[in-house]
């Protein structure tokens, strides 16, 4: 049988600390960069999935991450490809491709 465990929520304060921490290494250009490829998977609260945007973007450029995020999504939200994991795999084995 399968177990299901929830996730606790963080504070509101530490998530907004941890906000506050990006920007202050990143810059705002970067997060809100972040936030809308995230949101684009709707999940635009997350910070660590927002830091994780930005260092793929460090990594690729925010065009190709842009582009392979755009592909992952057009996904229908019950695809559990829809992900930003999916992105990355775009990114990783295609980036040659994206401009």
């Amino acid at each position: 049988s399968n177990q299901y465990y929830i996730n606790e929520m963080e504070p509101p304060a530490l998530v907004q600390k941890r906000w506050m921490d990006l920007e202050e290494k990143y810059g705002r250009e970067n997060i809100d960069r972040a936030i809308k490829l995230a949101g684009q998977l709707n999940d635009p609260e997350d910070p660590g999935l927002a830091e994780r945007y930005i260092q793929l973007i460090e990594q690729y450029g925010y065009s190709k991450v842009r582009q392979a995020n755009n592909i992952t999504a057009r996904l229908s939200v019950e695809n559990p490809k829809r992900h930003i994991g999916y992105t990355i795999s775009i990114l990783t084995k295609d980036s040659e491709n994206l401009y």
